[in-house]
């Protein structure tokens, strides 16, 4: 008998691309996807167990689930993800109402929970649930690296790199389907290929992408600092498809709390990076992320980050709030920053980010920007979409209030801005 299933993704992109291989699934094995939890039969939820608070919110979400199904209202409950990988048996001894439990990306036994036959190959079918226009390109799984305060290489592995032809296959595929933006993400791009016994690389990699017919817009997120080569950076000044912009996470500045993170570069070449890709790609949108709070980080070390930040005045910024991790070596360290400090702290950064963004964001008025159109607010009567400097979801969106298309882009007159939304004709 089929199911009607409500299927909640909690989590990064890559969670996201995992749902849609799940989607997948459950629609080949004749289930079928519901928007309406009001008639779903079936919850399945693809967890986030990354930090503390995402532990918090897919713990939430289960426990909302099981009330549903001991009122009545659904018939059963699957869980799967990264915090199952992370926290298993405490999940099965708290919650007994679970149907079936599946570690992070174990495509595998889910398709055998559905009485499907595994893939015979390194291409996974995905149900595309994104808008149509852009799609995430997953490159690789896992990651090698051990910063002391993560918990993805206990979560997902070491790095993987997916086959080359098997992502080009795939791209084709979904370009074909009329995606125009085509958003590689990984732990790590920068390391794709060294673990496949080929010449593959992400530049390789990156020229083969740009040749494919309908593709636009191609965007780089969560690039190592220290693995940003040279000739990475000339493929992207000089690429037409590749957008200016480009994620790369710092975490801090400060060298001794960046070696207690054990994160492998210093202040200096950080510098020079930045200043290379400003030089090198003209126009360049720079996105990092820090972390405030960290075990051992004096006043002096945050204000010398804070600091750093102001004179940098990177184009989109990610803050996040140190918390212990369960199993990761920062969660051992002395010198515990008091909570509310770490509060403290984080709105410093984030009021001074907003103030770097609306300075930045006046420079567009009365400018000409091409944008590419996601959705329509019927509410307020405006068509909501990204430059190229804008990822889904993470960054800042433009408002456009004349006629458009969803999935298309068009050239609007910016003509009022705030701290995080363009304004336009």
């Amino acid at each position: 008998m089929s199911d009607k299933v409500q299927l909640i993704t909690l989590g990064c992109p890559k969670n996201d691309v995992d749902s849609e291989v799940i989607s997948r699934i459950l629609v080949d094995s004749e289930n079928s996807l519901e928007k309406n939890p009001d008639y779903a039969s079936m919850i399945f939820i693809n967890t986030c167990g990354f930090i503390e608070d995402a532990k918090k919110e897919s713990i939430e979400q289960i426990a909302d689930a099981v009330k549903k199904k001991r009122a009545g209202e659904i018939e059963k409950i699957i869980v799967a993800g990264c915090l199952v990988k992370r926290c298993r048996e405490e999940l099965e001894n708290e919650f007994n109402d679970i149907d079936a439990f599946f570690s992070v990306s174990d495509f595998a036994s889910i398709r055998k929970y559905f009485n499907l036959p595994c893939w015979e190959s390194n291409l996974f079918s995905r149900y595309r649930l994104a808008p149509a226009h852009y799609s995430y390109l997953k490159i690789a799984e896992g990651c090698d690296y051990k910063c002391s305060f993560c918990t993805i290489p206990s979560i997902r592995g070491l790095m993987r790199s997916r086959p080359s032809a098997s992502l080009l296959e795939e791209a084709r595929q979904l370009a074909d389907n009329g995606v125009r933006e085509l958003i590689i993400i990984a732990e790590d791009i920068t390391q794709y290929g060294k673990d496949l016994q080929s010449d593959t690389d992400l530049c390789t990699l990156l020229m083969k992408l740009t040749a494919i017919d309908g593709l636009r817009w191609i965007r780089l997120l969560y690039a190592f600092p220290k693995s940003i080569s040279d000739r990475l950076i000339e493929i992207i000044g000089n690429s037409e498809k590749i957008c200016n912009y480009i994620d790369m996470p710092l975490q801090h500045i400060s060298g001794a709390v960046l070696k207690q993170m054990n994160r492998t570069y210093k202040r200096k070449y950080v510098e020079q990076l930045i200043e290379k890709l400003r030089v090198k790609i003209p126009g360049i949108i720079l996105r990092t992320t820090v972390i405030v709070g960290f075990p051992g980080e004096t006043k002096d070390q945050f204000i010398e980050l804070s600091d750093f930040l102001m004179d940098v005045e990177f184009d989109r910024l990610g803050v996040f709030m140190y918390s212990d991790e369960k199993g990761t070596p920062a969660s051992e360290l002395d010198g515990k920053v008091e909570q509310s400090e770490i509060v403290e702290r984080y709105e410093e950064i984030r009021l001074n980010q907003d103030l770097i963004s609306e300075r930045k964001n006046k420079q567009l008025l009365g400018k000409s920007v091409e944008v590419l159109i996601d959705s329509e607010d019927e509410e307020k009567g405006t068509y909501v979409g990204r430059t190229y400097g804008d990822a889904p979801a993470i960054d800042q969106i433009v408002r456009v209030d004349r006629s458009a298309r969803v999935g298309e882009f068009t050239t609007i007159n910016v003509e009022q801005i705030s701290a995080f939304e363009i304004y336009g004709k």
